[in-house]
């Protein structure tokens, strides 16, 4: 009963180890995703800057300010992606000569407790770290979402132009 208890905690913080480098791996495929997008916008912007940044008429001032909204969320979803990569450490169990010495000289059931008690504490650490990883690339996402609308709405506006003109 006692393997399958420690095999059960060990378990545990695998997963939780696990959660911990998907969403790491995730975090910096989303910085690179939005890097690339700002590279894009930037070079589109530079194409079209003349008539982008001298207004004249109404259509003017919302594809100005549709390309500014979608600038800055795209710099907020950037941002949280950041924070979600950079966001804590990853805990590991006690790995150190102390603890190795003292489970050699304990009785078994000072052993199991203290095995026990290694993968319980790090996972415990670990959780809140990952939770909040996991929180900061969903705000990511979420406002890629939102300038990815305004993206749209920024493109749509820019094409009406051409057609009016």
């Amino acid at each position: 009963m006692k393997t399958e208890v420690i095999e059960y905690v060990k378990e545990r913080y695998s997963e939780e180890s696990a959660r911990f480098s998907h969403i790491e791996s995730k975090s910096g495929q989303m910085l690179g995703l939005l890097s690339a997008l700002f590279v894009f916008l930037g070079a589109a912007v530079s194409f079209r800057k003349d008539s982008l940044f001298e207004p004249c008429t109404n259509l003017d001032w919302a594809i100005l300010l549709s390309l500014f909204a979608t600038s800055i969320f795209l710099a907020i979803s950037w941002r949280t992606a950041l924070a979600a990569l950079k966001l804590g450490e990853c805990p590991v169990p006690k790995k150190d000569i102390e603890n190795s010495d003292y489970l050699r000289t304990a009785s078994d059931e000072e052993a199991f407790s203290q095995i026990v008690d290694c993968y319980v504490d790090t996972t415990r650490l670990l959780t809140p770290i990952v939770d909040a990883k996991a929180r900061f690339l969903g705000m990511s996402y979420n406002t890629l979402v939102i300038s990815a609308y305004l993206s749209a709405l920024f493109i749509s506006l820019v094409i009406a132009r051409e057609f009016l003109s």
